[in-house]
């Protein structure tokens, strides 16, 4: 894997608060469009559902599920 093809973020504890992170990650998204997004936070997936494009996956009943 050549360096930058993949990059990872980990939700650390932040002194923002989740709501700025959470407009952070649907920024960049909308900037870029090139990031595939991996998340439980159901706000945050209604946020993304609505920018085309942004595969999202999440976990439901113990399964993942890609959309």
């Amino acid at each position: 894997m050549s360096s930058g093809s993949v990059r990872v973020f980990r939700r650390g504890a932040s002194a923002i608060g989740e709501e700025t992170l959470n407009d952070d990650i649907v920024e960049r998204v909308t900037a870029h469009r090139i990031y595939l997004v991996a998340t439980c936070d159901r706000e945050l997936k209604r946020r993304l559902r609505k920018i085309p494009g942004v595969p999202l996956i999440s976990i439901k009943e113990r399964r993942y599920q890609v959309e």
